[in-house]
């Protein structure tokens, strides 16, 4: 009786500290100790991130992952401050959401340095060489779908002819996903407006000179297009003695706001009004489904968080388990210190004819929170 204890105990004495040492013994202890997963997304304000959040926690802890969702309200300095609390608090992961991809260089670093593996969630991090790699949608296809809903809806494929005027409310040229997102627009617009079928009466082509438009707000937005619709297109009519005839906007919340300021210069549905341009959005928010399936906002681009989510997971997975990161969709894309591996999703374009098909059916929205019988 003893002996046995003796030899259990000697037993234990050996293999208790190999476990703790590292090898398989660490890879052990690792899954015991549900390995710390931080998250950090820009805000709670808009339905997509809530979603994301929610979404992409659920399914870490699904796989085992002890998960710490943080918001940063949109503001840098505060997402800066989670980070560094992320990384003390013994994250061995962390997914950024940036609210400004160049801000958050110094926490990042820090982050790293205590041994948090970083990866960026939705947007490209810049100026560090601290990001592991990229899980997001392809700005440029997102871009190539906005130009689409522009073309399609003016029949620009089918040889309408011009001048028909457009207007962008996107940017500012300093994001680089902007700038992305613009060359894809741009390689389905530019002909177009080489050729004079399309013009930019504002002359505010491809991005705006908004000096803060790093946080473009739905009252920004409206401001922003009021002052476009009050100087450049008063009455309805532009310098060209034609209407504004499309929209190109950076995002939901953007298209909101611009929606906002047409209808309070006169345009809508219905006798008396002037006719709502085409309008394309980004982001398939909640809010903007609605307007869509009303008739006040012409598409959107559904970039669906679960395809994100998912892929972000397999990546955590597969570095919890000691492996090499998969195979990335491209080679990459430069952050000004090094080229980020990138792992891309598909957007999918959504017009009031298909909310039902990629966005009900898929199960995304219900049909009672859109309205829909």
């Amino acid at each position: 009786m003893k002996k046995s204890l003796f030899f259990k105990t000697l037993l234990l004495g050996a293999v208790i500290p190999a476990l703790w040492a590292g090898g398989k013994g660490d890879s052990f202890w690792q899954k015991a100790e549900k390995p710390l997963v931080g998250i950090s997304m820009p805000t709670q304000g808009e339905t997509r991130w809530n979603f994301d959040g929610a979404y992409l926690k659920a399914q870490l802890q699904k796989a085992g992952f002890q998960v710490d969702l943080q918001y940063a309200q949109n503001n840098s300095r505060l997402q800066s401050e989670q980070i560094r609390r992320l990384a003390e608090r013994g994250s061995r992961f962390l997914v950024v959401a940036p609210v400004e991809a160049g801000a958050l260089i110094g926490a990042l670093e820090d982050a790293a340095g205590k041994g948090a593996r970083i990866i960026a969630y939705n947007q490209l991090i810049t100026g560090t060489a601290a990001v592991e790699c990229l899980v997001f949608f392809d700005p440029y296809h997102i871009g190539i779908a906005q130009g689409n809903i522009v073309s399609d809806t003016l029949g620009l494929y089918r040889g309408t002819t011009g001048p028909l005027n457009l207007e962008f409310v996107t940017g500012p040229q300093t994001d680089l996903e902007a700038v992305h997102i613009f060359a894809g627009s741009n390689a389905v617009l530019k002909r177009y407006v080489d050729a004079g079928i399309i013009a930019v009466p504002s002359l505010k082509y491809p991005f705006p000179p908004y000096k803060d438009a790093l946080r473009w707000t739905r009252e920004a937005a409206r401001t922003y297009m009021a002052d476009i619709l009050a100087t450049v297109y008063p009455g309805g009519t532009g310098p060209n003695n034609r209407g504004l005839d499309a929209i190109l906007t950076g995002s939901d919340t953007i298209a909101l706001g611009v929606i906002d300021a047409l209808k309070a210069a006169g345009y809508g549905q219905g006798a008396g009004k002037i006719p709502l341009p085409v309008i394309a959005g980004q982001g398939c928010d909640l809010s903007n489904v609605r307007v869509i399936l009303a008739g006040d906002q012409t598409g959107s681009v559904f970039m669906d968080p679960r395809l994100l989510a998912h892929r972000t997971v397999d990546i955590i997975q597969t570095m919890a388990g000691g492996g090499n990161l998969p195979a990335p969709s491209t080679g990459g894309y430069h952050n000004g210190v090094k080229q980020v591996p990138a792992f891309l999703c598909t957007p999918r374009l959504v017009y009031r004819s298909t909310v039902r098909e990629v966005l009900v059916d898929s199960g995304y929205y219900t049909t009672r929170e859109l309205g829909l019988k």
